[in-house]
């Protein structure tokens, strides 16, 4: 049971810990934590593009736009080319930053993971192992 119990928490972490940021995390609050808004951006239209949508929660005028080879960006368009959000291909991710792209890796981050799971043991032992009581014989 408890060998089910530290897998399961072991599934739980390794699905919460990871590092990168996913495309459906781009909304007006991470491009104005994120970036500097340029003065031509409210001009910027999505309808412009062919393979982008406007993102209807956007209030700046970002954008939805899905690339032939799959990939999706989600973010602001300035002057034909993405400005502030992130192109997300499977577990590549591309961040823009006022115009400045960074690529990301999003995957498991194993250090923090094993922490996690060396925590989790050493709680899960000392759960296991109750103090033993004393038992008086009546003679």
């Amino acid at each position: 049971m408890r060998l089910m119990s530290a897998g399961l928490v072991l599934v739980f972490i390794t699905g919460c810990v990871h590092s990168g940021t996913p495309a459906t995390a781009v909304s007006d609050n991470w491009i104005f934590t994120n970036c500097s808004l340029k003065s031509s951006l409210s001009g910027n239209s999505c309808s412009e593009y062919a393979n982008c949508e406007a993102l209807t929660s956007s209030r700046i005028g970002a954008c939805r736009c899905e690339y032939p080879d799959g990939s999706v960006y989600q973010g602001v368009i300035s002057k034909g080319e993405p400005w502030c959000g992130i192109r997300q291909d499977g577990s590549d991710t591309l961040i823009v930053r006022n115009g400045s792209a960074t690529a990301e890796k999003i995957g498991i981050d194993w250090a923090t993971t094993a922490l996690w799971v060396a925590f989790v043991g050493v709680a899960a032992d000392m759960l296991d192992h109750e103090p033993k009581r004393a038992v008086i014989d009546d003679e």
